[in-house]
């Protein structure tokens, strides 16, 4: 089998490369075994502000699949089939291939990659070990880390969590490095992009789950020596996802013993943003992009007049004309979605199968609700309003149910698809265009609409007791 993978990936790769585009990033697979479906690619487009990207590849009949992506750094590309994730390292305009059995994922796959390289093989056999990407994560105060970590620190004192991470810490390392010196042929930006990320989600993990005050005085040393100077002030790392949840957890600890309060991002971006900028540890570069980052992620329609105030300080104070076009586009997207606005047209499939536009609605008031199967608080909200669209089913209103993140066969046979009533919509590739056109970056996300279709600006969750008399009134 082993040979017959090699002269598969062989095949692939040197079938089609020269007919690809230069400013595209090519994976080229094939599933042994598979009569056909799909694969759902998960990567950042823009990863000054880690902007996702969501595409369904086809694998046809023959189980051969490719996918073409745009990606301006080296990043980890998440390949999801038959629901579970495949990490896969690219670097843009270095195509890759891939070959693994349908059933047997984990011990089957292999890679080929440009001048023999082995990134993939030590990513995937680290993956295996520690759990970054290849099991469920859980997201904690900005900071990502597998369950099985999460758990483990849940149930620690504060000195037994310290020395837990540090005893990790220090088997990433041995097991990276020692994947170094047996696997020679790794990229340069491979093998700094995983020094990086290994360095600063430990740094993360520590800001977020141990409380310096309370260690030993011995171990408190062996604490602040992790965290010189220059951890403030990594512009090489800025663009990593590891840094800017270390940059996340830090401003939230300082914020939070700084103002001897807790705070709550998505809410009291107003204090976050005053208190980050008088911050005296971070580096200009390193404040800059940590208030860039509060504000992007906190523009949304409903706060679109809230936040002017700190989008016009932060365009005033911003050196970075990047990042400071990319917060500018977005608040202009959001403030096109406020309310008594029109809300964009579009155009997707029903579980029927026929096509439907949001124009088609104009009459009723629309409620809209983006979710995938994987957002516990989106399928939460759906099920718990049961009641409230019982007590509105003599209303001109419509539920919309639009499924963003999952295979068509998985939205197909969800139970909220098949049980729950309303309009059940599925984005399938019009995926990116759908959720930039109403400016989403995170779910669960909702919009009402008026009669003409236009949004209206706050409302109450749908589930809420509120909901109703909202809904009768307005």
């Amino acid at each position: 089998m082993t040979k017959t993978i090699t002269y598969i990936l062989l095949f692939i790769l040197s079938s089609g490369e020269l007919m690809y585009a230069q400013e595209s990033t090519f994976i080229d697979g094939k599933i042994i075994g598979s009569k056909g479906g799909n694969i759902l690619l998960r990567y950042y487009t823009n990863t000054t502000t880690l902007e996702e990207a969501n595409i369904t590849v086809e694998v046809n009949a023959i189980g051969e699949f490719r996918a073409e992506i745009l990606i301006e750094d080296p990043q980890i590309v998440t390949l999801q089939y038959q629901k579970v994730p495949i990490p896969i390292y690219l670097e843009p305009h270095k195509n890759l291939g891939l070959v693994f059995e349908d059933h047997n994922r984990a011990s089957s796959i292999r890679y080929l990659e440009k001048n023999g390289q082995n990134n993939n093989e030590v990513l995937d056999a680290f993956d295996n070990r520690f759990g970054y990407r290849n099991e469920k994560n859980v997201y904690s105060n900005l900071v990502q880390l597998p369950v099985k970590l999460y758990q483990a620190l849940k149930f620690a004192n504060n000195v037994d969590r310290f020395f837990l991470l540090e005893k990790r810490h220090a088997e990433e390392i041995q097991f990276f490095e020692s994947a170094i010196e047996q696997k020679p042929n790794l990229s340069t930006n491979f093998i700094e992009s995983m020094r990086t990320e290994i360095k600063y989600r430990h740094l993360a993990y520590l800001k977020n789950y141990v409380d310096s005050d309370d260690l030993p005085q011995v171990s408190q040393k062996q604490y602040y020596n992790l965290f010189p100077d220059s951890v403030y002030s990594d512009t090489k790392a800025l663009r990593t996802l590891a840094y800017q949840m270390f940059l996340g957890a830090y401003s939230k600890c300082a914020c939070e013993e700084k103002l001897d309060k807790a705070l709550a991002y998505y809410t009291d971006y107003k204090v976050y943003y005053n208190c980050i900028k008088t911050d005296e540890q971070l580096s200009e570069a390193s404040k800059e992009y940590v208030l860039g980052r509060l504000i992007y992620l906190n523009i949304k329609p409903e706060k679109a007049i809230p936040i002017k105030p700190l989008f016009e300080d932060f365009k005033m104070y911003s050196k970075d004309r990047i990042l400071s076009s990319e917060i500018e586009a977005r608040y202009r997207l959001a403030s096109s979605l406020s309310s008594g606005t029109t809300a964009p047209n579009f155009e997707l499939e029903q579980k029927n199968g026929e096509m439907i536009t949001l124009s088609e609605l104009k009459g009723k008031k629309v409620y809209i609700s983006f979710w995938a199967s994987w957002c516990g608080p989106c399928k939460a909200e759906i099920l718990a309003s049961k009641d409230n669209r019982a007590k509105l089913k003599n209303e001109d209103i419509k539920f919309v149910y639009i499924n963003i993140n999952d295979e068509k066969e998985t939205w197909q046979n969800h139970s909220i698809t098949k049980k729950v009533g309303g309009i059940h919509l599925w984005t399938g590739s019009q995926k990116n265009e759908v959720l930039k056109t109403f400016g989403i970056v995170t779910i669960p996300k909702r919009f009402l609409l008026n009669e003409s279709g236009q949004f209206i600006s706050p409302f109450p969750a749908s589930d809420s007791d509120g909901f109703v008399n909202f809904v009768k009134e307005n």
